[in-house]
């Protein structure tokens, strides 16, 4: 029994790209956050 699993793995490997970017703009986001914080309190910096 064959069974044509293209479209699983397309789907696949858009959700793995999702998470990717999803993973980079969290990441970009915690940056800008960590540079407001020091920028606005020099203790901290």
């Amino acid at each position: 029994m064959a069974q044509d699993i293209t479209e699983r793995k397309r789907a696949e490997d858009k959700i793995a790209a999702y998470v990717k970017q999803l993973e980079a703009s969290m990441e970009a986001t915690l940056y800008a956050v960590s540079t407001m914080v020091e920028l606005r309190d020099p203790y901290t910096a």
